[in-house]
């Protein structure tokens, strides 16, 4: 009996070996290594497996994957730090303070939402609450 194994993407989750742990699979290191970050862990949690330690490879039951709450997370601090530099430095800049004041805002809430659709998926599909 052949068994087939799953093309992997980017947003699948694993576990490795025997663990319990369950993990999303956040990037590729070329061909034979993977990023990995344990669900409900918020991005803190990371590991480099290579592909061959993988087990129970599925698609994911998430709407917003571990991944987009780390595009997002990134995109709200780059934000964060530009409004920071035009408070610090006083830099010249086209758009107004009050612009970049409401863009910070904007991305901080959009992030904060995401975490929350995140969490709740997190209960909802696998029963983990999210540390």
């Amino acid at each position: 009996m052949i068994t087939q194994t799953p093309l992997l993407e980017v947003g699948m989750t694993c576990h490795l070996g025997k663990g319990k742990t369950l993990w999303e699979v956040i990037s590729f290191q070329g061909e034979h290594m993977v990023n990995l970050s344990a669900l409900g862990k918020g991005g803190y949690s990371n590991r480099t497996a290579q592909l061959d330690e993988l087990t129970k490879i599925e698609q994911t039951e998430l709407e917003v994957t571990l991944g987009q709450v780390l595009e997002a997370r990134a995109h709200a601090t780059k934000t964060a730090r530009w409004l920071q530099d035009r408070l610090r430095f006083a830099l010249p800049n086209p758009e107004p303070l009050h612009q970049v004041i409401r863009d910070a805002e904007q991305t901080a809430s959009r992030y904060s939402l995401i975490v929350q659709q995140h969490h709740a998926d997190l209960l909802d599909a696998y029963g983990i609450t999210p540390s």
